[in-house]
């Protein structure tokens, strides 16, 4: 409650100022209390809504876009999976899978560890889904991939 007086009376002083333009994000708009989005406060909102299917599956083909993938790497799949994920959580997915198969090659317990390059396979990405479900997932918005 402190917190959000102290901004409210921040915001407050910035009427008076020329050429100041305040910029806030969140991905829980529903939490916000109302008072923030009272008129005058912020000019414009602005929601983005979650990827769709497609969506996420470009988004996992960016993010992946300089790693090696292993056959059994299906990105459509892996897109199919992760209804209600985020961009952030894709990318978090992603770096978590790239590191369980680092993690896997220094231990020496990676199937093709003999291989010169770092290869991420399907079982990496199952790794990393479930530590998405486990930290929450985005507010809550993946029950289990």
């Amino acid at each position: 409650a402190r917190v959000l007086g102290q901004f409210l009376s921040e915001m407050s002083g910035i009427e008076e100022l020329q050429g100041v333009v305040v910029l806030a994000t969140t991905n829980r708009l529903d939490l916000l209390d109302p008072s923030l989005l009272a008129t005058g406060r912020f000019d414009l909102v602005l929601e983005l809504p979650l990827p769709d299917r497609r969506a996420r599956e470009q988004i996992f083909r960016i993010a992946l876009r300089r790693k090696e993938l292993a056959g059994d790497v299906d990105l459509a799949a892996l897109a199919a999976r992760t209804e209600g994920a985020s961009g952030g959580d894709i990318a978090f997915v992603c770096r978590r899978a790239s590191m369980e198969a680092l993690r896997l090659k220094i231990e020496g317990t990676d199937a093709g560890e003999a291989e010169a390059t770092l290869t991420l396979r399907a079982a990496h990405f199952e790794t990393a889904l479930q530590e998405l479900v486990r930290r929450g997932a985005g507010a809550g918005r993946l029950e289990s991939c």
